[in-house]
């Protein structure tokens, strides 16, 4: 009897998120990458460099950030810690684009420690 390819590999071929609710079930990258936000607070990380929709840690990405002058600012909800939190909706949403993505080099804008904007740099080859 032939067996076809497992649900792993079916989800690979797919491309498919499946990202963790919570916290702890992330992986070491994406952790990396939520308590980098929280340092950030508000500003923009820069250059992350995302391979199978992982971060890369090789290259540091350049953090430029953003201080408000005013007092206006609502209150930040913290971000998840070790402890068993789920992720915020937009986390999760964060994970989830970055799933779709194979190889490619990502800004991300960071309001109170959390992904406010997601753009991905792609190189696209031309062929004349």
């Amino acid at each position: 009897m032939v067996s076809g390819p497992s649900d792993e590999e079916s989800r690979k071929r797919r491309h498919i998120s499946i990202a963790p609710d919570e916290f702890p079930h992330l992986s070491d990258e994406r952790k990396r990458l939520v308590e980098l936000m929280q340092r950030v607070d508000f500003g923009c990380i820069d250059g992350l460099q995302i391979k199978a929709g992982q971060p890369q840690w090789e290259v540091t990405p350049q953090v430029k950030e953003i201080h408000c002058l005013t007092q206006q600012d609502p209150s930040p909800q913290p971000l998840p810690t070790t402890r068993r939190q789920r992720l915020s909706g937009v986390l999760r949403e964060l994970f989830r684009r970055l799933d779709t993505v194979s190889l490619a080099t990502v800004s991300i804008v960071v309001q109170h420690g959390h992904p406010i904007r997601l753009i991905i740099h792609r190189l696209m080859l031309m062929r004349f």
